[in-house]
Formats: C-alpha cells, structure tokens, sequence
C-alpha cells in the first residue's frame, strides 16, 4: 500500500523546525508541515548545557518513568502533602480573652514559659520529622456560642533534653476570627504561607473567645499542607 503524500512529500513526514540541522536551541516537531506539541535541542559539546525535550501540553504516561536527576517543579503539588491535626480542635474555654489548647489555659498573651510543666505537650497538632514548610491551614468545626472567636496556629522549637519549655514560641501567620451561630458548622484558616519548620518542632492551634463570659466550647479538627 504507498504512502500518502502531499506534492513530493509524505503528509505524515516528520521533520525538524524549519529544516535546520539540531541544536542546542528548542525546535519543534514538524509532521507532514504542523507543529506538534513536542520540542528537542541537541547537547553542548562539552555536556555543560544537556539536550532538552519539551512538551507544549499535558503529558499522560502509562507505564513507570525513571527519574536520574532533580524534578523542579512549578505552579504544581508534586511536593506538597496535606496532614490532619494529631487531635480534634476540642477546647473547654473558661475565661474571657484566655488562650487555650484544650482544657489548658495560656493567659491572655502567649510565650513559650507558658508550656512549662508539660501538659500541653499533649495537644501538639503536628510534630515535624523533618524540615517542613507551612503553606497553609484550615479549622472546620462549630463553637458553642454565639460570641467573637479567635483562633491562631503557633509554632515551637524543640527544646533540649532535660528542659521544660520550648526555646522560642512564635505565632505563625494572622489571627483568624469569626462570629459563628452557636452549633453551626464554619471554616478559618490561612493560605499563602511559606513558614520553614525544622524537624522536631511542634504547631498548636490556640483558640478564645474574645466577647460574652463564661464556659464555653469549640468542637472540630484541622489540616495543615506542607511542602519540603
């Protein structure tokens, strides 16, 4: 059966850029005179620039890829990884403009002697095993009453061996706040964040209520995205 062609040439010949030889700059795929989606340029010489492949569009690959090198990778998830909170954002809150970390009381100002003691090493949200960063944060849950609530996600350093608080303790991002319908469910959190934490230190999410008085509660859990 003969080739379909198209004047002298074949209508599905394949050839490269303009006809020009390879070389280290990108030239496109031509088949039978169209660009296709597929770019190549040749290596330097001396391999200090290597050859290239480009593909202009979504590449679907069906079998395993080997990978000798780094991936770089831009505008995607391919190293970003989600984790919920160790521990439900469950808190009993008895005092006004008081910062809590379940049922245990910071004061109304934050630093790290208020983790002395250790109780509140139990209510650590994520403890990092290796060096992270922080891209963002969500809560979902519901609060008992219908008064101002604030809700902030602090970080602290792994403190040495033998010691009681952490060496330094430190708010990340903004303070997030809503005034909810008792019982119903809502969503805070933050976005846009690029905080480094280095392997061993902990986040807490913080939470008061900042109008009304008495006991009151929040009941939810919380996520954090992380990329290395």
């Amino acid at each position: 059966m003969p080739y379909k062609t198209k004047g002298s040439r074949l209508v599905n010949e394949v050839t490269l850029g303009d006809g020009y030889p390879l070389s280290s700059n990108l030239k496109p795929l031509k088949v039978g005179g169209k660009t296709s989606p597929i770019e190549m340029s040749a290596p330097y010489p001396d391999d200090s620039v290597k050859a290239r492949v480009k593909v202009n569009g979504n590449l679907e690959i069906l079998n395993d890829i080997k990978i000798n090198g780094t991936v770089t990778a831009t505008n995607s998830s391919i190293n970003k990884f989600q984790v919920q909170g160790q521990y439900e954002v469950y808190g009993r809150y008895g005092s006004l403009n008081t910062y809590y970390v379940g049922n245990q009381s910071f004061g109304t100002s934050v630093t790290e002697g208020d983790w002395t003691g250790g109780t509140k090493y139990n209510y650590a949200q994520f403890t990092a095993t290796n060096d992270v960063k922080l891209l963002g944060w969500k809560f979902h849950g519901a609060f008992s009453s219908s008064v101002d609530w604030e809700m902030e996600v602090w970080h602290t350093e792994t403190p040495a061996d033998g010691e009681s608080d952490p060496e330094e303790a430190t708010k990340v991002g903004d303070t997030q706040s809503v005034t909810p319908t008792a019982l119903r469910l809502y969503t805070l959190g933050q976005t846009g964040l690029s905080y480094s934490i280095p392997a061993g230190d902990q986040l807490y999410v913080l939470t008061r209520y900042t109008s009304g008085s008495g006991t009151k509660y929040s009941y939810g859990t919380v996520g954090f995205e992380f990329s290395y």
